[in-house]
């Protein structure tokens, strides 16, 4: 999923890393009453976001198979929580509740709040230096607790346990928040290489030179290698930019929701830097270095 800016924070994030176990989940299409069936009576501040209740964002889930998918994997006393208190920063929650030992099991956790980007790049662009209102997402976490990483899914950057599988549904259920909300687009900030991978398909950095990295790596690294392999190596210091020790950027990545932000992206200049960049720069993975620090994992880690 989707992963927000940088958080150190105990508690399993998932890193949205998320290859569904068994049939892919169905296509989805939402309706604006799906998520806008809110009572008027409701004041703002008990609504996530200003505009959506804990009742018609737990029928959403219920409807689009989350609920059922998460009951079908055994987890039970499902329960939905939501923190407004804070206007400019909630949180959203998934717990299974674990009768008569009064714990609860963590899923899913979203932290998201309403913000404004400003782009100002050096060519035209018909809405440079204009605010433009997002959602940004600084915590997303989809987690199985109950499950050990294997050679098939191993431990990626960050993880305590291995994903949900449901990143998909999630973020069509954000999207359509998104766009109910009449916002621009989605921002995160990918913490690890893997982050942004994973949602590179609707997603793209708005610094050109980031992205061109990001496909410059894909080219020369994910064809040779998993997407483990190469998201620890970076982590791990073992990747190298054209010789030279090379470190993660932090840069923001955004899902375009409106014609402003598409715009950007399918500028013929922009296009034309992602590709400079991605025929200047060259990744290789040094094998030794990944070698000696693969010692640090247990086979527990499903690395070794």
């Amino acid at each position: 999923m989707l992963r927000g800016r940088k958080k150190k924070k105990p508690g399993a994030p998932d890193k949205n890393v998320e290859k569904k176990r068994g049939q892919k989940p169905p296509e989805l299409e939402f309706s604006e009453e799906d998520l806008l069936g809110i009572n008027v009576e409701d004041r703002p501040s008990l609504l996530f976001l200003g505009a959506f209740s804990e009742q018609n964002i737990e029928q959403v889930l219920r409807k689009y198979g989350v609920w059922r998918e998460l009951e079908r994997r055994g987890f039970g006393n499902l329960k939905l929580t939501m923190d407004t208190r804070d206007p400019y920063r909630q949180r959203l929650a998934i717990h299974s509740v674990i009768e008569g030992l009064h714990a609860s099991l963590l899923l899913a956790e979203i932290v998201v709040k309403r913000d404004w980007l400003t782009l100002t790049p050096d060519f035209e662009y018909a809405y440079r230096a204009q605010p433009l209102e997002v959602l940004t997402i600084e915590w997303l976490t989809l987690q199985d607790p109950r499950l050990g990483f294997t050679t098939r899914k191993p431990r990626l950057p960050g993880q305590n346990y291995p994903g949900l599988g449901l990143s998909k549904v999630v973020l069509k259920v954000i999207l359509m928040a998104c766009k109910q909300l009449n916002l621009n687009g989605i921002v995160n900030i990918p913490e690890y290489y893997h982050n942004a991978q994973i949602y590179s398909p609707v997603a793209s950095f708005i610094d050109p030179q980031c992205e061109g990295k990001r496909l410059a790596i894909n080219r020369d690294l994910l064809k040779k290698y998993h997407l483990a392999k190469v998201s620890w190596g970076i982590d791990l210091g073992c990747v190298k930019e054209n010789e030279n020790p090379f470190e993660w950027f932090t840069c923001q990545q955004v899902i375009p929701v409106k014609k402003a932000l598409r715009e950007y992206f399918r500028h013929p200049e922009y296009k034309k830097r992602v590709k400079a960049t991605f025929e200047q720069f060259h990744y290789t993975l040094d094998e030794k270095c990944w070698e000696e620090k693969l010692k640090k994992f247990s086979p527990a880690d499903g690395l070794t």
